[in-house]
């Protein structure tokens, strides 16, 4: 984060035994001035139990334009009624027919937008996820989409309460994380919770082997002191494939030279 005065410049600075190298690029700070805070979000209106982000875009005296959502001071006029998080989520707490004001607050200047927690209910949850069939000792994200009486639909994976019908099968986080632990001929459920209404999907853990891992890049070259990220797949015996970056062990053959995290 660069706060400037009035002329800067940015440096970069590359690591080596000999002496360091650096290169800049002007940057100027301007006189201009915030003017306006500008709040937005996907809807105007949202049921009990629903969440949804806000942005702030900040509009300045030169015409430019700059996003503020993670600088902003988030607050809710009536926090009972809808809630919002410090990165600017909003959350209904309770049927008003009058709206709340969410304000977004930064360098004096406030931006406001108004927000009403409608009587909807929740209908229906429906639960997604990349694949039905995954092999034992992967992982896979699922996600929980809520449909509203008022035709309204809203992403509920990270309100709803996951489970497993056979933990013992598969496993999954309060994220919606799942873990094939032992493969099953049988189907099991996977479970969403919220508002009196449950989802599910059938997974199955099935009996393919991990037959090759391959790592991209397969090679590379790369300066003292710069990183890069590696990706490691899995090809199993039954002709899928599954991003196993998060779950590996990696390690390098010579720690002194390069490491990995």
């Amino acid at each position: 984060l660069l706060v400037g005065a009035v002329l800067s410049s940015l440096f970069l600075w590359g690591t080596g035994d000999a002496a360091p190298v650096t290169g800049s690029k002007p940057l100027t700070v301007t006189a201009a001035t915030l003017s306006q805070i500008s709040v937005t979000a996907p809807s105007a209106s949202l049921p009990v139990g629903a969440r949804q982000p806000y942005a702030a875009t900040g509009i300045y005296s030169d015409g430019s334009t700059f996003d503020l959502t993670d600088v902003v001071t988030w607050t809710s006029s009536v926090p009972g009624l809808a809630s919002i998080t410090a990165e600017g989520v909003a959350t209904g707490v309770k049927f008003n027919a009058t709206p709340v004001q969410i304000f977004a607050a930064f360098g004096g200047r406030t931006g406001t937008t108004n927000l009403t927690i409608n009587s909807a209910t929740l209908t229906q949850i429906v639960v997604t996820a990349p694949t039905s069939t995954i092999p034992k000792g992967v992982a896979q994200q699922y996600t929980a989409t809520g449909t509203y009486s008022n035709g309204t639909s809203f992403d509920l994976t990270d309100v709803v309460t996951w489970s497993s019908s056979a933990p013992s099968i598969a496993t999954v986080t309060n994220d919606g994380l799942l873990t094939g632990v032992q493969s099953s001929a049988s189907a099991i459920q996977i479970i969403a919770a919220f508002g009196g209404r449950t989802g599910s999907a059938s997974m199955t853990v099935n009996t393919a082997s991990l037959a090759q891992i391959a790592v991209s890049p397969a090679s590379a070259s790369i300066p003292k002191g710069v990183s890069r990220t590696y990706t490691a797949t899995g090809s199993y015996t039954n002709g899928t494939s599954f991003d196993l970056t998060d779950q590996v062990t990696w390690a390098s053959s010579a720690p002194s030279i390069a490491n990995i995290t």
